[in-house]
């Protein structure tokens, strides 16, 4: 591998982390809040991209235009799956991923049944525009991920550190009953943070779809690897998500970058084993002991 090949591969990296860390995010941001392993995460990614496909090639909307529609369609989306699926099952250990797994298969279905099984692909005018630098060149497209990603993690940061409405999230997180004497409404603050993890997962909607093709079972893969970081990284921590999906996001450049595509997959799952083995807790994630 030349040099010109390893820069490729690095920027190759750093999109796919960049991607990972906006697609896992709103995992985080739930389980974080409410310990809650959302199934559906994928699917809502789908049905956003799904959606902005509508607002681009059927509708003749403008591409940003239809960016802020999916993250307030995904937000919506996001509530209400809160409300159908896990609103009543939250005192259940295992009710909520169930639930969500039930709920994933529910919209895949309703995706095949609506859109057909036909692969579509979301047309941006970034696709086609290069941009050169030596004998480097990238579509625009993959360079919008990453400011993208730099982006969402400052705004999420000061949001939950500097708001009214992120020390809420934090105050229900620590303790629900003692934020509720606090005048703090968790039932508001669930809402919230469930929309907020809609608009998390929109984003990367957005930016990443137009460089594959939307199919039905797209999200299946996309919350597979979401739970890898959110593993790797440790449950809940945000930093930890972060700095789990450039890793995982190098790592399958680095891969594909040697001939190993086919083993993308399978090498995501060797360090996430791997991570399990050596770090269980993940790599901000703090050792709990639990009586079993």
């Amino acid at each position: 591998m030349g040099l010109d090949e390893f820069v490729v591969q690095i920027f190759n990296g750093l999109v796919i982390g960049s991607t990972y860390v906006l697609l896992a995010l709103g995992v985080t941001l739930i389980y974080g809040l409410l310990n809650i392993i959302n199934f559906a995460h994928g699917e809502i990614f789908m049905l956003g991209a799904y959606f902005a496909f509508v607002c681009v090639t059927t509708w003749q909307l403008s591409y940003w235009l239809t960016a802020i529609l999916v993250m307030v369609v995904c937000g919506v989306l996001y509530v209400i799956l809160d409300f159908v699926a896990f609103r009543k099952v939250r005192g259940f250990e295992l009710g909520p991923l169930i639930t969500s797994i039930g709920v994933s298969i529910f919209l895949q279905n309703f995706a095949l049944i609506l859109f057909g099984g036909d692969p579509r692909q979301l047309p941006t005018p970034y696709l086609d525009e290069i941009i050169s630098y030596g004998l480097l060149s990238f579509s625009l497209q993959r360079v919008l991920i990453i400011p993208a990603a730099i982006i969402t993690i400052i705004g999420l940061y000061l949001m939950i550190e500097k708001t009214t409405i992120g020390r809420s999230i934090r105050a229900v997180s620590q303790d629900r009953q003692v934020a509720a004497l606090m005048g703090i409404n968790p039932t508001a603050v669930i809402v919230i943070t469930f929309a907020i993890a809609g608009v998390l997962v929109a984003i990367p909607s957005v930016l990443v779809s137009p460089l594959f093709y939307i199919f039905p079972l797209m999200g299946v893969t996309l919350t597979l690897k979401a739970y890898i970081i959110v593993v790797m990284g440790g449950f809940g921590n945000i930093l930890g998500t972060i700095l789990a999906g450039m890793i995982l996001g190098l790592t399958e450049s680095m891969v594909a970058g040697f001939g190993g595509s086919r083993w993308i997959d399978a090498v995501s799952f060797a360090v996430l084993v791997a991570f399990l083995v050596v770090r269980p807790y993940g790599l901000i994630g703090e050792r709990r002991e639990e009586n079993v």
